[in-house]
């Protein structure tokens, strides 16, 4: 499953020109299967899902070095006033081991069909995985008080101040500039 540099398109190439439109058709059609699940793209590579204390985000990175998509989950709370995303969710690879084998998946290539398949393949584990894992961690104060939880002392610390208001938090600055939020 390496990748061969020699393999590789140069930057600016027409081949490299052309894998970043197809990944762009991919992000599109992908757009319209996460708004069936609540998820809004603010970002070129950013879905988001508000939620009363956090908002919920896919983020999908592109490789350089092939047609191919790794997927990052994570939530922000609101009130962070962080000036970055934390990535602090499961990933989903372009490598995965099964039955003996490497495989890919989030691949495409510069077809039509592949295309499709590339989006519909990201939107079910999407539907399936990322949800699952959103689900999991959906509870504020499991998020306060787990030893697992996948927030950062900073972000915990804005996550109890909005509880201790009693309100549903508000979105920072901060928060709406990382995620292109309203």
């Amino acid at each position: 499953m390496a990748t061969s540099f020699d393999q590789m398109p140069l930057p600016g190439s027409p081949e490299r020109k052309q894998q970043s439109r197809d990944a762009q058709k991919v992000l599109r059609l992908l757009a319209h299967r996460m708004r069936e699940i609540g998820f809004e793209r603010t970002k070129p590579s950013f879905f988001i899902r508000p939620q009363p204390w956090v908002i919920e985000f896919v983020h999908l990175h592109k490789y350089t070095f092939g047609p191919c998509f790794r997927t990052h989950l994570g939530i922000r709370v609101r009130g962070d006033d962080w000036s970055s995303v934390a990535l602090n969710g499961p990933t989903a690879d372009v490598a995965y081991y099964e039955d003996g084998n490497w495989a890919r998946r989030f691949e495409y290539k510069p077809a039509p069909a592949s295309i499709h398949k590339c989006a519909s393949d990201l939107a079910d584990y999407i539907s399936t995985d990322a949800l699952s894992w959103f689900d999991s961690v959906r509870d504020p104060h499991f998020l306060l008080r787990a030893d697992d939880s996948p927030l950062y002392r900073q972000e915990k610390a804005a996550l109890s101040e909005a509880l201790r208001q009693g309100l549903e938090s508000e979105t920072s600055d901060a928060t709406r500039k990382v995620l292109n939020v309203a």
